[in-house]
């Protein structure tokens, strides 16, 4: 009875305690009480719940409210209303809608908020205690954790111009969106409402052949069908890529680029006619110059031929502007400035197939740079004589919040600087359009960076640079590029935006006054936010003086002289006189020639199999730059498709090339409808060979002499099996100088090294990273006085992978004009021994480099060797460094 008695005690007391401690069911005023918010829709002013409004209709954005530890019994929230300048435009207190732990706030300006955007903060309190939230941006991943919502207020959508009435729009404006991948279904009207709104007229896609056709001839549309026809509904063309292929369609499952070239071209002829009126062009690969291929160059080229038939046989013409019944067929984007890969791939004459030339680009806008890296491609246009493509950058942008805990406003500036600068200055260059990348929010894998980009939050509220990208779109309009214009005080670019002329202006250095004559009209400014204001617009002695700064403005209201409008050096050439459509062009090194539709391209396509033992030795991560030449010469099969309906009768004859021999010297070949023939050749090989490289082209010929197709193949001597290698420090007659860490700034760099170790550079090294974040670190060997290594063939690096961390590793080196060179494939870090090889005459410059010019391999300062690696540790031993001499 007594322990009874006792438990019945302790029961009671432990009853009282937890009554004495919970909340009240009526509320709360502890410091227990804490709440989420999101933004979700309003059904008839914000449907979507992505808080992007017009001014001409009502902003009204609702708050869900979710409570843990207790209700709220007298709820409030005092509000902050702040645009991007940082100044306060509304204030004042709400009263949350709360039944039990849940509720709602619906918040509506107390005065008209001009165009631009804006943050609403919150102080959540419950009978006059605080009580602290979190707001919920959509996803848990990311960098974004700030406690405010965003929104913004857009001038009314334009109205279309009557030149493109019942058409799409067509402006220079584009957004990268990748709906299909980014975003879940359920938002896919959301997104495409923002592309609306946002003023852009194309939007670039993501498809995958592996999700849509796992099994061979068994298609599954599934999300690509729902994102497609919620793009077509909301007024947008499509540019769609796809950058994968099953294994069904590939002789080995680790290659990329498919060499099944009869299911490439049935791909693409089946999704131009599922998708025919809702995609207008198609993008065959992402950047093959880069780690999306892991195949030469005249391999791509081959697909891609494929590929375009394809698109064609199934979507028909689109013509040059993409308002055609048809499809554009688009070049796979370059990654890299074009050097040896794009050369080689515009040998094999693949450019009557392309309607659009396409390149990416990351480098930095507010700097020379981003010009210097459009003149590259200005001169490889150029050089290849395809001014009468369409040329656009498919890809280019600024990451957003680069490592958690980075501050959120400096970010979203960065984002607002660039935008504006890079599409003002592609116009300059003669881009035809330019895809902002990327819309949604976006968190980059760790082994590409680990850094988000986006101009919307994962909810899809606006970030600052959408603001920014809706107010170019209406100022800038048709955004036809006119030229400059040089004023007292600094430089304007001008452009017809359909309805007048919109000047843009900014400086990189100090503030500047512009001084417009009165006589040219009266200027009005508006910001990169949307707001027009006279504030910044002075008149003295018939001269309008307008400040201008670091942020770009517009100025509309003048009538610029045409005689004082200069077009840039730089302005891609545009051929007047279109030259006959002709593969290959007759001259097997080029690639010119206008492009082509369905009915005059040739289906004849030339697919050379070499054998793969010919590729460069090692655990690559991009396509090599062409195949080791074999000494004692080489067997060889050539595949000849034909995509046409008719049988082909022709000649296949690898051309001369000074030394080398071919067995048999030509061969007839017949190919039936929709098929291919396979060929069988022996090229002997010469000796005393004196040059870096050869180029191996095959023609085939039709029955009445003329070219039907061609291939060029890319062969280099292979010195790492010719030449010798000797010790660095033998080589250069020298010991080396100690390894400098160079790490991102999450993370550690450990070296260790003997004494003897130490004078030949060899080391171990083992690097650790701390959370999120780009994960990169190359230590760098600097001499004291540059070193000459213009007498030497390449580099090669014996390693042995302690702590792989999936890493993929490579070298660079600096030279004395700071021109930082990279080798264009990294190889893979395996687990115990392996050898690196880098050859110099392989080294190129990536796009994100400031300091840009060719190489002066007889002045080298700094000799980089490192890694990118996903995990949060990896280790590796250089056992050897050594220099490859010819």
């Amino acid at each position: 009875m007594k322990n009874r008695t006792q438990k019945s005690i302790w029961a009671l007391l432990a009853l009282l305690a937890a009554l004495t401690l919970a909340p009240s069911a009526e509320g709360s005023t502890g410091n227990f009480m804490t709440a989420v918010l999101q933004t979700i829709p309003a059904a008839e002013t914000n449907p979507f719940g992505h808080n992007v409004f017009t001014v001409d209709k009502p902003l009204v954005i609702d708050l869900l409210v979710t409570v843990t530890g207790g209700r709220m019994r007298e709820p409030a929230a005092a509000y902050i209303v702040t645009n991007f300048w940082n100044q306060v435009v509304d204030e004042g207190t709400l009263v949350p809608r709360m039944t039990g732990t849940m509720g709602r706030i619906t918040y509506t300006p107390s005065v008209a908020l001009e165009p631009g955007w804006y943050r609403l903060q919150l102080e959540l309190s419950n009978a006059g205690q605080p009580v602290p939230f979190t707001y919920r941006p959509g996803t848990d991943r990311t960098y974004d954790q700030e406690p405010f919502i965003t929104f913004a207020v857009l001038p009314a959508m334009p109205e279309m111009p009557e030149s493109q009435s019942g058409s799409f729009r067509q402006t220079l404006f584009a957004v990268d969106a990748a709906m299909s991948w980014l975003v879940g279904s359920d938002k896919f009207g959301g997104l495409a409402d923002l592309v609306r709104l946002s003023g852009v007229s194309w939007v670039r896609d993501r498809m995958s052949w592996t999700a849509v056709e796992g099994k061979q001839g068994k298609f599954e549309w599934g999300i690509y069908a729902q994102s497609a026809a919620a793009q077509h509904e909301a007024g947008i063309n499509v540019l769609q890529v796809y950058h994968n292929a099953p294994n069904w369609a590939k002789s080995r499952s680790e290659m990329k680029v498919p060499d099944d070239l009869i299911a490439v071209y049935n791909f693409s002829k089946a999704v131009a006619e599922r998708f025919a009126g809702e995609v207008q062009a198609w993008e065959f690969w992402n950047e093959h110059d880069h780690t999306f291929s892991l195949e030469p160059g005249d391999h791509y080229a081959a697909a891609f031929k494929a590929a375009a038939l394809g698109f064609k046989a199934g979507g028909g013409d689109g013509g040059g502007d993409g308002g055609g019944s048809g499809v554009q067929v688009a070049f796979g984007p370059l990654a890299h400035t074009p050097g040896l890969y794009a050369d080689l791939v515009m040998r094999n004459g693949v450019a009557p197939y392309m309607d659009i030339y396409t390149f990416h680009t990351y480098a930095d806008a507010t700097k020379s740079t981003y010009e210097q890296f459009l003149d590259e491609h200005v001169r490889f246009i150029e050089k290849w004589q395809i001014w009468d493509r369409e040329v656009w950058i498919t890809e280019s942008g600024r990451h957003f919040i680069p490592s958690p805990g980075s501050p959120y406003m400096p970010a979203a500036e960065a984002q607002v600087h660039y935008l504006v600068r890079a599409f003002t200055k592609s116009a300059a260059a003669g881009i035809d359009r330019f895809f902002w990348f990327v819309l949604p929010h976006f968190m980059r894998p760790e082994n590409i960076g680990g850094r988000q980009s986006g101009i919307l939050r994962a909810d899809l509220t606006p970030h600052p640079a959408y603001v920014a990208l809706a107010t170019i779109t209406r100022m800038l309009g048709e955004g036809r590029y006119l030229g400059e214009i040089k004023l007292e005080g600094g430089l304007v670019h001008v452009f017809d935006s359909g309805a007048g002329q919109v000047a843009v202006a900014w400086t990189e250095g100090s503030p500047v006054t512009l001084r417009v004559p009165e006589k040219l009209g009266r200027p009005l400014v508006t910001d990169v936010m949307g707001r027009t204001s006279a504030e910044a617009i002075s008149l003295v002695n018939d001269v309008y003086t307008i400040q201008v700064g670091n942020w770009p403005v517009y100025i509309t209201g003048v009538a610029w002289p045409a005689d004082d409008i200069m077009r840039p050096a730089n302005l891609i050439k545009r051929d007047t006189v279109r030259t006959q459509a002709v593969a290959g062009s007759g001259d097997s090194g080029s690639g010119n020639g206008s492009a082509g539709d369905a009915a005059t391209l040739s289906p004849i396509v030339l697919f050379p199999r070499w054998d793969r033992n010919l590729l460069p030795a090692g655990e690559l991560e991009s396509p090599p730059l062409g195949y080791n030449l074999p000494l004692i010469g080489t067997d060889f099969q050539l595949e000849v498709y034909n995509f046409s309906e008719e049988t082909w009768r022709g000649l296949i004859k690898p051309e001369f090339t000074p030394g080398f021999a071919f067995a048999p010297s030509e061969a007839p070949v017949e190919v039936a409808p929709m098929s291919k023939a396979v060929l069988s050749f022996h090229m002997q090989v010469p000796t005393g060979l004196l040059a870096e490289d050869y180029y191996i082209t095959i023609n085939g010929y039709n029955a009445d002499g003329s070219l039907a197709s061609t291939s060029v193949s890319r062969f280099v001597v292979d010195w790492s099996q010719r030449g010798k290698y000797i010790a660095i420090t033998d080589a250069l007659k020298m010991n080396m100088p100690s390894w400098t860490p160079y790490i991102a700034s999450h993370g550690t760099t450990r070296i260790r090294q003997t004494r003897e170790d130490y004078t030949k550079g060899l080391a171990t090294f083992e690097h650790r990273f701390s959370g999120q974040g780009d994960r990169w670190a190359y230590p760098y060997m600097q001499f004291r006085v540059p070193v000459d290594l213009s007498g030497f063939a390449g580099i090669r690096f014996r390693i042995t992978g302690e702590t792989t961390g999936g890493a993929t590793c490579q070298f660079s080196v600096l030279d004395g004009g700071n021109r930082r060179y990279f080798p264009p494939q990294p190889y893979k870090l395996l687990d115990g021994p392996q050898e690196m090889v880098f050859l110099f005459a392989d080294l190129f410059q990536p796009n994100w480099l400031d300091v840009r010019g060719p190489l002066d391999l007889s002045s080298i300062k700094r000799i980089y060797f490192g890694c990118n690696p996903t995990a949060d540790v990896v280790s590796y031993q250089i056992n050897s460094i050594e220099l490859l001499e010819r």
